[in-house]
């Protein structure tokens, strides 16, 4: 949690707009974008291991944000102020992160 607090007090209006960019590549709907692109563009096999690899990673990340229970910082810490559009689109646990498993699928392969 000291990290998260360290870079709360780093928090400038620039930088939140950049790092919230850098979160939309973490986001399904650019993942299906690139699966399908990949798939039908590409190589239809890649596509296959792409959109397999994606469903498998998601399946693991819910079932273990299941067994973890993690909840968001600023539920465990109120007084701990998160970006303002994070509130309304981050829902459920926090751990392990969905959009680090994206990113990780997508430009992992």
């Amino acid at each position: 949690m000291e990290l998260l607090w360290f870079l709360e007090g780093l928090r400038t209006p620039f930088w939140d707009a950049v790092f919230s960019q850098i979160t939309t590549l973490g986001e399904e709907t650019i993942l299906i974008v690139v699966f399908c692109l990949v798939f039908w563009c590409v190589n239809k096999k890649a596509g296959y291991v792409l959109g397999t690899s994606f469903f498998l990673s998601a399946l693991a990340v819910q079932g273990l944000k299941t067994v973890f229970r993690v909840p968001r910082p600023w539920v465990s810490y109120p007084d701990f102020l998160p970006v303002g559009y994070a509130i309304d689109a981050a829902t459920g646990y926090s751990f392990p992160s969905g959009h680090t498993q994206n990113a990780a699928v997508l430009w992992g392969l």
